[in-house]
């Protein structure tokens, strides 16, 4: 996959924390909890905050749609339910800015 090789060798890409949790196996060598956000819908509920500030289908094409752009996944195949949406001013020599701030 190239996001795995592309993380793996730049090291300064904010999912570089993450890796571990593509390359073991977690569904069976994890011990901890299934995590979701009901507690924290509940919690902006009652408290009348808005609930948007979590991640929508919205935010989520947005964030596939920039993977697929750059080369990073493949285009869904098949007919889809939702389309990617497209991304405004976007050009294919964009690069990631890493966690220290450099591409």
């Amino acid at each position: 996959m190239k996001l795995e090789q592309h993380v793996i060798e730049v090291q300064d890409n904010a999912l570089f924390p993450l890796l571990h949790f593509v390359l073991d196996d977690l569904p069976t060598s994890t011990k901890s909890a299934e995590l979701d956000d009901k507690n924290v819908k509940a919690l902006l509920s009652r408290e009348k905050a808005p609930l948007n500030m979590t991640v929508d289908l919205d935010l989520m094409g947005r964030y596939l749609s920039w993977l697929v752009s750059v080369g990073f996944l493949a285009l869904p195949s098949g007919k889809a339910e939702l389309q990617l949406p497209k991304l405004a001013g976007f050009t294919t020599d964009m690069k990631a800015i890493g966690r220290s701030g450099r591409m």
